[in-house]
């Protein structure tokens, strides 16, 4: 399974239209997708977190590194989850806008795959080896080249809103799980 999750990464991140024309090919369920994509990624981020905390945490005993290497491997989990489903269902909503049919499955397979930039550097920027590699934020707006690729192959959007589409969809796909992260921190003051 992580053979085929890698090996999808490195096709979404070095030929993105490569990997939607492969994406369309194999038409795959979004339960597919799901499973076998995107909650392996959440898990291995989690993970990474919970690592991340433990090795580099910053409290005085075992216990309270524990604690915190749970609640943040939670919340980050949370974050990612919540915003996918969030993102895919504010997608799913908009595209009648660009006279697209509404189509939540096609969503979900779309953000699932269009979030791959950043759930790569959210792995390495939670285990938190190294603290120089905040630089690596930067990354992130790579996702909007790899949503520019997906329309006109994966979405049909006419030429004189793609940039708008584009635009909107980034900053969806982007804004989604940072929107549950900072709800959840502010309904629950004692997670940091």
């Amino acid at each position: 399974m992580f053979k085929a999750l890698i090996e999808r990464l490195m096709l979404i991140t070095f030929t993105p239209a490569k990997a939607w024309l492969e994406i369309i090919k194999e038409n795959p369920k979004e339960t597919d997708v799901r499973n076998n994509y995107v909650f392996p990624f959440m898990g291995l981020i989690a993970f990474a977190s919970f690592l991340g905390a433990m090795i580099f945490g910053e409290e005085d005993t075992f216990n309270l590194n524990v604690q915190h290497a749970v609640i943040k491997s939670c919340v980050t989990f949370v974050s990612l989850f919540a915003g996918f489903f969030l993102a895919s269902f504010v997608l799913n909503e908009i595209v009648e806008k660009f006279k697209l049919e509404k189509n939540l499955q096609h969503s979900q397979i779309f953000v699932g795959y269009a979030s791959s930039i950043l759930y790569a550097i959210d792995l390495v920027l939670e285990l938190q080896l190294i603290p120089e590699f905040f630089f690596l934020q930067i990354f992130i707006f790579y996702t909007v080249y790899v949503i520019w690729e997906s329309v006109g192959i994966y979405y049909s959007v006419v030429e004189e809103r793609r940039v708008l589409f584009v635009a909107v969809t980034s900053l969806i796909v982007l804004a989604a799980p940072s929107l549950i992260e900072v709800a959840l921190k502010y309904l629950l003051p004692g997670v940091s």
